[in-house]
């Protein structure tokens, strides 16, 4: 009795490692793989300037136009009840 309970042991064993730990690793190593890939394009693409990635923003306001809408007329209301 002992013998087939040792025998079941290593048999869920065997179908957990090798039916799930192992498909596992392969596809986290795969998808790694890819977005290390699609991150090289994306950078090769822009040429490696990504404001994202290296933290500066311009916050200039002088550099971007000023367009100013004329102000429009303001209606006061009052609440009717």
């Amino acid at each position: 009795m002992k013998y087939i309970l040792y025998f079941l042991l290593a048999w869920f064993a065997y179908k957990f490692i090798f039916g799930f730990v192992i498909p596992v690793y392969r596809t986290s190593r795969k998808l790694r793989e890819k977005i290390n890939e699609a991150t090289r394009e994306f950078e090769q693409r822009t040429g490696g300037n990504n404001n994202m990635h290296s933290g500066t923003v311009n916050n200039n306001p002088s550099a971007q136009p000023q367009s100013r809408q004329p102000e429009k007329e303001y209606l006061d209301f009052e609440e009717v009840k």
